[in-house]
């Protein structure tokens, strides 16, 4: 038989060859550990709670500053279009060292590429889950973005604000990568400005 997109050849049966029937049926635990078959593991950030909180009494069409600590400020907008449980956290974290100099710029974004290169895996599980974190340097320091589903982004801020705490040092196959692909960005980035013209 042909599939009729893309032209596919495939097989129908109605009969199972014995054999082969039984012998997936007596397949034990041990002979799946033995084939190293296994189920994945738990992923953590999958959200369980997907209710939908309360609307405030008063409409904003734009976002209300709940917080203002002369350290800090938070602001917040209900998403009332969509109705969707998630949600979205802007952080920023102002430092005069990125902008000092060039040095300093390139340092904070090669940092910023190698934490997020060190949670890789934790990104993955975190993106199965419909989570979403970036962690960019720009001129006035380091901004951190995570959203998705209300329920476990909490869960997600934590992990990357820990990594941001603790990274003191980068694996040398960690800078290696990231040198690689941030040498290659600013040749590109060099390849396609246009010369200033008087």
């Amino acid at each position: 038989l042909t599939y009729p997109w893309y032209n596919g050849k495939y097989t129908k049966s109605n009969e199972v060859n014995r054999d082969w029937f039984n012998s997936w049926k007596n397949v034990s635990v041990v002979d799946a550990e033995d084939m190293d078959l296994h189920l994945p593991k738990k992923n953590e950030f999958l959200a369980e709670d997907l209710s939908l909180r309360a609307k405030p009494d008063e409409k904003s069409d734009i976002p209300i500053k709940i917080l203002d600590s002369g350290l800090c400020q938070a602001w917040w907008k209900q998403d009332d279009m969509f109705g969707l449980p998630k949600s979205k956290i802007g952080i920023r974290l102002y430092s005069s060292f990125s902008s000092d100099n060039v040095r300093n710029s390139v340092i904070t974004s090669f940092w910023c590429s190698a934490l997020m290169e060190e949670l890789n895996e934790y990104a993955y599980d975190a993106e199965v889950a419909g989570l979403y974190y970036s962690l960019s340097g720009n001129s006035v320091g380091v901004t951190l973005m995570v959203a998705g589903f209300n329920d476990k982004l909490e869960l997600l801020l934590d992990v990357v604000v820990n990594k941001m705490r603790s990274l003191n040092e980068i694996k040398e196959v960690t800078f290696d990568l990231i040198k690689d692909k941030l040498v290659r960005s600013y040749r590109n980035a060099a390849f396609k400005q246009k010369p200033y013209v008087l």
